[in-house]
C-alpha cells in the first residue's frame, strides 16, 4: 500500500496537506478490505525514531521531502508558533538546571537543533520535512534514556514529553492519514511475554529467510537489511533498559514501548515476506500460511504466532 501511495499519479505531493491527505485516504480505503483485513496488520511504525528508514524498508520511497506550497507553509508557521515559544522556555529552564549540574546534556542540544529549525521555516521558501522528522527522532531517543531524563529533572522531562506529543499530533497533521495506522500498535499489550524470547524469536526468523532459495524468496537488499538489523537493535535496546529497572512506571512504560515496537516490526516484516515471496520466481511458497495469519492479526500473540511459523519455515 505504501508503495502505491508512493508512486501514485493521483496524488499532487505541493498541494495542501487537505488535498493530499484526502488523495491518500482514497488509496487507503482500497486496501483496507483486500490486503490488510485487520487493524493491527495495517499497523506500521511510524514515530519519530528512525522514521525516514522505516519508510524506505516497506517500499515508500524518499516523499518525507520538502513542502513548497506557501499556503501550507503559512498553516504550518502558524500551527508552531506556541510550540516555538514553549519550546524555547523549557530550553531556558533546562538550560539553567544542566548548568547546576555542570555536565553537557545530549537532549538539551536535540531540543535546541529542532526549535531552530521550527524557526527557521517562517523565512524559507519550503518546510524540511525530513529534517523535521530526524530531529524529532533525536529529541525521542534522547528523551527516553533514563541517565538524560535523570539529568535534567522528572518535572522537566515531563514537560519535554508534553511539548514533544504536541510536536508528534502537528506532524500527524501534515504527514496525513498515515498516522492512523499507529493506533493499534498503542493498545499492544507485553503482559506475561519476556522481551528477550520475542527477541530471539524474531532474530529465529530472520535467520531462515536468510538461508532461503532466491527462487523461493527475494531478499532485501544490502541496505534494507541493515535497517531491519537496526529495528532489532532498537527493540534490544529497550529490552535491556526495561530489565534494570525495578517494578514500577519506567519499567511499565519501557514494556509497553517495547510491545509497540515489537508489533511493529512483526507487521513491517510481514508486509516484506509478502512482497518477497510475491516477486519470487515461485507461484507457491510455503510462508503462504505465514502470510494470511499475519493479516488476521489483533494482537501481540498473533504476531508473535507469525514469527514462529516464519522460524520454523511457514
Amino acid at each position: 500500500m505504501l508503495y502505491e501511495i508512493a508512486v501514485s499519479q493521483d496524488i499532487d505531493w505541493e498541494a495542501t496537506p487537505r488535498e493530499v491527505n484526502a488523495a491518500i485516504a482514497r488509496i487507503v480505503k482500497g486496501f483496507q478490505a483486500t490486503e490488510y483485513p485487520t487493524a493491527l496488520s495495517k499497523a506500521t511504525v511510524f514515530d519519530f525514531l528512525l522514521e525516514n528508514e522505516r519508510l524506505r524498508l516497506v517500499g515508500f520511497p524518499s516523499d518525507l521531502g520538502k513542502i513548497t506550497n506557501q499556503d501550507t507553509i503559512s498553516e504550518f508557521v502558524q500551527d508552531t508558533e506556541n510550540l516555538c515559544l514553549d519550546l524555547a522556555d523549557w530550553i531556558d529552564y533546562a538550560e539553567d538546571e544542566v548548568r547546576t549540574r555542570n555536565m553537557p546534556s545530549p537532549l538539551l542540544k536535540a531540543v535546541s537543533k529542532l526549535q531552530d529549525e521550527l524557526r527557521r521555516v517562517p523565512d524559507a521558501q519550503s518546510i524540511n520535512l525530513r529534517r523535521l522528522v530526524s530531529l524529532g527522532g533525536d529529541v525521542r531517543r534522547f528523551s527516553i534514556d533514563t541517565g538524560q531524563r535523570d539529568q535534567i529533572g522528572n518535572s522537566l522531562a515531563e514537560l519535554l514529553d508534553q511539548r514533544m506529543a504536541r510536536y508528534a499530533e502537528l506532524a500527524g497533521k501534515y504527514f496525513g492519514p498515515i498516522f492512523a495506522l499507529l493506533e493499534p500498535l498503542k493498545r499492544l499489550e507485553l503482559g506475561d511475554l519476556e522481551p528477550a524470547d520475542l527477541v530471539n524469536l524474531i532474530k529465529q526468523a530472520l535467520n531462515k529467510l536468510d538461508q532461503e532459495n532466491d527462487e523461493n524468496f527475494v531478499r532485501l537488499n544490502d541496505p534494507s537489511r541493515a535497517i531491519l538489523e537496526e529495528l532489532v537493535r532498537e527493540l534490544e535496546e529497550i529490552m535491556i533498559e526495561a530489565s534494570t529497572q525495578p517494578e514500577g512506571e519506567k519499567r511499565r512504560f519501557l514494556r509497553k514501548r517495547f510491545a509497540e515496537k515489537f508489533g511493529g516490526l512483526g507487521t513491517t516484516l510481514a508486509r516484506y515476506v509478502d512482497k518477497g515471496v510475491k516477486f519470487s520466481q515461485k507461484t507457491g511458497s510455503v510462508y503462504d500460511e505465514a502470510i494470511t495469519w499475519s493479516k488476521r492479526a489483533e494482537k501481540i500473540a498473533d504476531i508473535v504466532d507469525f514469527f514462529d511459523k516464519i522460524a520454523k519455515g511457514g
